[in-house]
C-alpha cells in the first residue's frame, strides 16, 4: 500500500488564493491607516500654527505675515512650512501637505492658513484633503473625491 505524500494542485491554489485575498485587505487597510495618520498630523500642525499665531498676536498686536515671522520665537527655526519647497536639512512643519499662507497686511487681525494634501489611490483618481485654520482658531477640512465637499469643523 504505497501512497504519495504532498499537496494536490487544487490545495496549493486554494491556499494561494486565500493568501492573496488576505493580503489585498491588509494592504487596503494599511493605506487607509497611513492616510488617516497623515491627516491627523496635518490637523495637529495647523492647530499648533493657530496657537503660534495667537501668541504672536498677543505679543505684537498683529498676526505674523509669513511662517518665518513665527520663527524662532514661536516655531522651531529648523522647520519649513510644508513639503514644498524642501530646503536641505529642514523638516516640514505640516508633512504631507502643501500650504498656502494668507494674511492681509491691510487687515492684520485676520489670517487663513490652508494645507492641501493629495492622495493617489490608483492611477485614475486623485483624492485630496484640504485643511484650513483661520483667526477664529477652528481647524476645518473638506475632501475631494468625485466632487468637492463643504468645509466642516474637525
Amino acid at each position: 500500500d504505497h501512497r504519495e505524500t504532498g499537496f494536490t494542485m487544487v490545495e496549493v491554489l486554494t491556499v494561494a488564493l486565500i493568501i492573496a485575498v488576505i493580503t489585498t485587505f491588509a494592504f487596503a487597510s494599511y493605506r487607509k491607516s497611513r492616510q488617516r495618520a497623515i491627516e491627523t498630523q496635518g490637523i495637529h500642525a495647523l492647530k499648533e500654527l493657530a496657537v503660534a499665531m495667537e501668541a504672536h498676536y498677543n505679543d505684537n498686536g498683529y498676526y505674523a505675515l509669513s511662517f518665518s515671522g513665527l520663527q524662532p520665537t514661536y516655531i522651531n527655526p529648523n522647520y519649513i512650512l510644508s513639503d514644498s519647497p524642501i530646503r536641505e536639512r529642514s523638516i516640514a512643519f505640516v508633512q504631507g501637505f502643501t500650504c498656502f499662507w494668507t494674511v492681509n497686511p491691510i487687515t492684520p487681525q485676520r489670517y487663513s492658513i490652508r494645507a492641501k494634501g493629495i492622495y493617489k489611490y490608483n492611477t485614475r483618481i486623485n483624492d485630496w484633503l484640504e485643511l484650513r485654520v483661520t483667526d477664529r482658531g477652528v481647524v476645518e477640512g473638506r475632501r475631494y473625491s468625485n466632487g468637492v465637499s463643504a468645509w466642516r469643523p474637525l
